[in-house]
C-alpha cells in the first residue's frame, strides 16, 4: 500500500507537478530486513519527468545512489502512476538482501513502465517480476521489430528443464528425445511440442505443414526460448535447433555496416537459455563489438559447458583476450577457430581437439609456444596463419616452426596450415620434415610462389606425392599451371 491514500479523482483529471511529487515521496522508504531504499530528493525536470534521486543503503551504509528519470505517461493520470509506483514498492519487497545489494536503483524502477502506453498497469507486477519481460521494455523500439507475440501482455509459459535426462542425451538417440517431450508435456512446457515437430520433420522434411507449425511455435514462443536474444535482428543472432533444442547460435555479423546493433552483447545472455549444457555451437563475429573479458564468463562456474564447437573473429584492431579462463567449460571442445588481431592462448588445456584455425597477423613466438604446451591429444588439424615477422606484433620465424616440422605434441596431426607466407623456403623445410609423412591434407593458403617455389615443388613432387588434397589461394595461374600438382590442387 502506499503511505499516501489517492483519490478517486485523480482519475478524472491531469495531476499537477506538485501532486505527482506527493505520490512519489509517499512511497518512501522501502525496507527489506537490513536493506533501505530511501528517497533524497525529488523533482520535475525541464520536460515534465518525475526525476527521483534515490538511495540504497544497507546496516545504514550507502550502497548507490542515482538519480532517474521516469517518464509519467502524458495525462499523467493515476491510474497509471499509482500502480507503477505500488508495483515497484511490492517487487523490492520481494527482493530478498541479497539481492538489493547487487542492484543500482535503475535495476529497481523501470521509467519505461511509465513511458510506454500500450503497456497495461495490471502487466506492472509480472513484467516486474519477470527479468525476459522487463528486458523487453527496456529494448529500443527498432529492436522489437517482427516479434510475433508481446510476453508483457500475457501469462508466460513454463520453461523448464531435466539435467537428468540431458546428462544422459546425445545427439542421435532419438528415443530420449521423445522421453523429455513427455516429461516437458505432463507439465504443460509448449517445447515439448517443438520436439515433436521437429523428430517428425526429420522423417518427413516436405511436409508443408510441419514446417509451418514449427514456424509458429518459434515466432510464438521466441520470448520464452530465446530471452532478450529474440529481439535481436536475425543479421545479428541465428540459431540452429535440433529436436527442439538449442544447438548452435550465431553472435553478430561480419557486415559492420549494418544498421542495428547488438551492441556490447556477448556471452552472458547463454546461461539462461533452456536446456543451456546442450548447445554444441558457438560462432561470434564482429559487428562491432567484443570485450577482451568474455573468457571468463565463457569459463564461470555454472556456465554452459558442452561446448563442440568455437569460431570467433573480432572487429578489426581488436584484441581477443586470453583465452585461458575459459578452458574449464570446454573439456569437450572439438573445433577451435580465432580469428583476431592478437591472440593468447595461455595454458591450453582441450584434451578433446580435433581442430584447431588461428588467424591473426600478429601470430607470435609465445604462440608458438603455448600451442608446443598444449594438451591436445587428439589433435588432428592444425591450421596458422604465420602472418610477416616485423609486422602487427608478429615475430615468427621459420626457425621457430622446427617443433611443427618435427610433430613434436602433433602425433595425430594429418591436416597441417602454414599459411600467408613466401612458399619458397617453406617448401624447402617441409619436404624434409617428419611432419610431412603423416600429412593426408596440407594448407598452403595464402602462400607466394614464385618461380623458384613452382619448380621445387616439381623437382620434388614425389615428396608430396602422398598427399590427398594440397590447399593453395594464389592470384593468377602460376601455380595451377604446374600439371604435377594440379590433379591434387583444391583452391
Amino acid at each position: 500500500m502506499l503511505a499516501t491514500p489517492i483519490d478517486a479523482s485523480y482519475k478524472r483529471r491531469r495531476m499537477t507537478d506538485d501532486e505527482l511529487l506527493e505520490i512519489a515521496r509517499g512511497v518512501f522508504p522501502i525496507k527489506a530486513a537490513h536493506v533501505s531504499v530511501e528517497l533524497d530528493s525529488a523533482q520535475i525536470d525541464g520536460d515534465g519527468n518525475l526525476a527521483p534521486r534515490i538511495r540504497i543503503l544497507a546496516h545504514g551504509r550507502e550502497l548507490a545512489a542515482q538519480t532517474l528519470i521516469l517518464v509519467p505517461a502524458a495525462d499523467r493520470l493515476a491510474e497509471r502512476v499509482v500502480p507503477y509506483f505500488a508495483a515497484i514498492r511490492a517487487d523490492i519487497c520481494a527482493r530478498t538482501p541479497d539481492e538489493l545489494e547487487q542492484c543500482m536503483p535503475s535495476d529497481l524502477f523501470v521509467g519505461e513502465l511509465l513511458g510506454e502506453r500500450d503497456l497495461l498497469p495490471e502487466a506492472f507486477p509480472r513484467i516486474l517480476a519477470d527479468p525476459r519481460a522487463r528486458l523487453l521494455v527496456t529494448v529500443p523500439p527498432a529492436r522489437r521489430e517482427g516479434v510475433v507475440i508481446d510476453p508483457t501482455l500475457r501469462i508466460a509459459p513454463p520453461v523448464l528443464a531435466n539435467g537428468e535426462l540431458e546428462a544422459r542425451m546425445t545427439e542421435d538417440d532419438v528415443e530420449l528425445y521423445g522421453v523429455y517431450a513427455d516429461w516437458l508435456a505432463d507439465r504443460g512446457d509448449p517445447r515439448s511440442e517443438l520436439i515433436a515437430v521437429q523428430l517428425a520433420r526429420a522423417l518427413d522434411p516436405a511436409d508443408i505443414d510441419l514446417a509451418a507449425r514449427e514456424r509458429w511455435l518459434l515466432a510464438e514462443y521466441a520470448y520464452e526460448w530465446l530471452g532478450g536474444f529474440a529481439w535481436i535482428p536475425d543479421s545479428d543472432f541465428s540459431v540452429r535447433w535440433h529436436y527442439g533444442f538449442i544447438h548452435g547460435i550465431t553472435l553478430g555479423s561480419d557486415d559492420e555496416a549494418a544498421a542495428d546493433s547488438i551492441g556490447d552483447l556477448t556471452f552472458d545472455g547463454l546461461v539462461e537459455l533452456p536446456s543451456a549444457n546442450l548447445i554444441r555451437e558457438l560462432i561470434v563475429r564482429p559487428h562491432g563489438f567484443w570485450d577482451e573479458g568474455a573468457f571468463a564468463i565463457l569459463g564461470t562456474p555454472g556456465f554452459p559447458n558442452g561446448w563442440r564447437l568455437l569460431d570467433i573473429k573480432t572487429p578489426d584492431f581488436t584484441e581477443l583476450g586470453t583465452m585461458e579462463p575459459g578452458y574449464r567449460n570446454l573439456a569437450n571442445l572439438q573445433t577451435l577457430r580465432l580469428e583476431s588481431n592478437v591472440i593468447t592462448l595461455g595454458k591450453v588445456l582441450l584434451p578433446a581437439l580435433l581442430s584447431c584455425e588461428l588467424v591473426t597477423p600478429g601470430l607470435t613466438v609465445v604462440n608458438l609456444d603455448e600451442m608446443r604446451g598444449a594438451v591436445w591429444p587428439k589433435l588432428e588439424r592444425l591450421v596458422l596463419w604465420l602472418g610477416d615477422a616485423g609486422v602487427a606484433d608478429c615475430d615468427v620465424e621459420l626457425e621457430d616452426l622446427e617443433w611443427i616440422f618435427a610433430a613434436t605434441n602433433l602425433a595425430n596431426v594429418t591436416e597441417l596450415g602454414l599459411c600467408g607466407r613466401d612458399a619458397g623456403e617453406l617448401l624447402w623445410r617441409l619436404a624434409e620434415a617428419p611432419i610431412l609423412k603423416q600429412l593426408v591434407i596440407l594448407d598452403l593458403s595464402g602462400c607466394y610462389f614464385d618461380d623458384a617455389a613452382r619448380q621445387f615443388f616439381a623437382d620434388r613432387a614425389a615428396d608430396f606425392a602422398h598427399l590427398r588434397v594440397i590447399h593453395v589461394h594464389e592470384s593468377g595461374d602460376g601455380i595451377a599451371a604446374n600439371a604435377v600438382v594440379n590433379e591434387r590442387w583444391s583452391d
